[in-house]
């Protein structure tokens, strides 16, 4: 059985994510008793922008074009919730038949 090239990008990207989620989670647990919830976010924000200087440098963004940024700043930007129709509305109660 071979393994494509592709798939075993996608699969370890996938790790690589669930590791640095786990890996987070577990040093920002362990840093709430010595330094606040607001300073671990902080810590952990500077890291992330750290990793994407090695990923993604600074000199690969001057050279995009207006779409690209466009794109970037759609996808960036906070989007509004969507909103409930009228025909799905939820009462808060479930249903006792399952």
């Amino acid at each position: 059985m071979a393994i494509d090239r592709k798939d075993l990008g996608g699969a370890s990207l996938v790790i690589a994510s669930a590791l640095s989620i786990q890996l987070g989670a577990a040093l920002a647990t362990t840093t709430f008793d010595t330094i606040s919830p607001v300073s671990a976010t902080g810590i952990s924000y500077a890291f992330a922008a750290l990793v994407l200087l090695v990923v993604q440098p600074p000199i690969r963004i001057a050279s995009w074009d207006r779409q690209k940024w466009l794109d970037a700043l759609a996808w960036g930007s906070p989007r509004p919730a969507p909103r409930p129709s009228s025909t799905s509305r939820s009462t808060g109660c479930r249903s006792a038949a399952r």
